[in-house]
């Protein structure tokens, strides 16, 4: 299975978004913000069970496969 790398440009969207949301009283969770910023910055769609980890992530495209 290929794995995408927490490389720089992963880190940046990553670290702007975490100062955003710190800002405003939601500091989401750091391993949620790696996920996050992997797949934004390789313009994926993050599917996930737990949406309500990624909502405040700005640009982030995010599907609930939950039933």
């Amino acid at each position: 299975m290929p794995t995408l790398p927490y490389d720089a440009e992963a880190a940046a969207w990553h670290a702007s978004q975490r100062a955003r949301l710190i800002a405003v009283g939601k500091t989401p969770a750091f391993p949620d913000g790696m996920i996050a910023a992997i797949a934004d910055v390789n313009r994926l769609v993050l599917v996930t069970r737990n949406v309500t980890d990624f909502v405040g992530f700005e640009g982030l495209n995010v599907e609930s496969w939950h039933g």
